[in-house]
């Protein structure tokens, strides 16, 4: 005989609450939303303002990591819902801001016909010939290109290779120089010359632009505002990076559209994967490292955090592998990409 006292009560599932669960809840919000907004930003407005401009070229890191962090906090406190949402979102993350290329198999080809390129800005000094050179004869390459390089000291960095040089670039090949031609990288504001080169190498004829894009108005602002330099104003030498850049974007696009047959773009951009100068280049010449693997970062050598190094392919010429090697005689690593010409 039962008694209306003597039920016990079903226990309904035990609901989230309790103060961690709310502050993983709270920080995972805000950092959905931040992520979020930084991906628009990059995607629309990137280096149209001092604020998309930090946020673009700021290594990406910086934006994946506090939700790896989350993800590490909601597993301490056995948030696990939470736990499994943030490891995702940091994945999701990594793969979108960081950039990634995946592994894939390329065409086949014989040896003989690859071309192997190096970009790499060296910051050259006089007493780096015998390092460099070290460097680059255990990798073999066809064609090499510096950036910021002194022309005197590094013109014997490739023994037994044609050299030509313009400005603080230079170019190296093993075939023959036909003819050389430094280019304006726009007008002012902009002060930097690519150098254009027609080679003939055993594997065949392309031409190659060496450049390398400048960044340094914005720079030359934060180095003036720590001397105290209250007169370098940041919105002028703002609008100063951006024309400069956006000069050098148009020139690069403009010598793509006009050289006939196949062709190089190789340098120091001074531009990340998530940047709108690169989706510009996109459109026109592909990447190499779109046949690397991995995130392929180039600077800085000693902390890489961001891909800003590039050897663009165009009109006949296609990337079967790309690498970066670290020749720890520079603050950039450099790369390295095997090219083969389209019959």
């Amino acid at each position: 005989m039962g008694s209306e006292g003597s039920a016990t009560p079903r226990r309904g599932r035990k609901q989230p609450g309790g103060c961690a669960w709310r502050l993983c809840r709270a920080l995972t919000v805000l950092a959905t939303v931040g992520l979020l907004t930084v991906w628009v930003a990059e995607a629309t407005f990137a280096e149209r303002h001092l604020t998309t401009l930090l946020i673009t070229y700021l290594p990406q890191a910086v934006w994946v990591a506090p939700v790896g962090l989350l993800t590490l906090l909601c597993l301490l406190l056995r948030q696990g819902r939470l736990f499994w949402f943030n490891l995702m979102l940091t994945l999701v993350a990594a793969v979108v801001l960081l950039r990634p290329s995946w592994p894939r198999e390329g065409p086949t080809y014989q040896r003989a016909k690859r071309i192997r390129v190096v970009t790499w800005n060296v910051r050259g000094g006089p007493l780096r010939v015998v390092r460099l050179t070290s460097v680059l004869e255990r990798l073999q390459p066809d064609i090499v290109c510096f950036q910021e390089a002194q022309r005197g000291s590094l013109q014997e960095a490739l023994p037994g290779a044609e050299v030509a040089a313009t400005h603080e670039v230079i170019t190296f090949c093993r075939g023959q120089i036909v003819s050389s031609r430094p280019i304006r990288l726009g007008p002012y504001p902009n002060f930097r010359y690519g150098l254009e080169t027609d080679l003939v190498l055993p594997q065949g004829h392309l031409k190659v632009l060496n450049v390398h894009w400048q960044v340094y108005q914005l720079l030359t602002w934060m180095m003036g505002l720590e001397r105290g330099e209250e007169e370098i104003n940041l919105r002028r030498s703002l609008g100063w990076t951006r024309q400069a850049r956006e000069n050098e974007c148009r020139v690069v696009l403009d010598w793509l559209a006009a050289t006939p047959g196949p062709k190089l773009v190789v340098g120091d951009f001074n531009t990340p994967p998530n940047a709108l100068l690169y989706r510009r280049m996109a459109e026109r010449a592909v990447d190499s490292f779109t046949m690397g693997s991995g995130f392929g970062f180039t600077y800085r050598r000693n902390l890489p955090v961001v891909r800003i190094d590039y050897v663009w392919c165009a009109d006949g010429l296609q990337p079967v592998s790309c690498f970066v090697v670290d020749g720890r005689k520079s603050d950039h690593r450099l790369v390295v990409a095997d090219v083969i010409l389209e019959r």
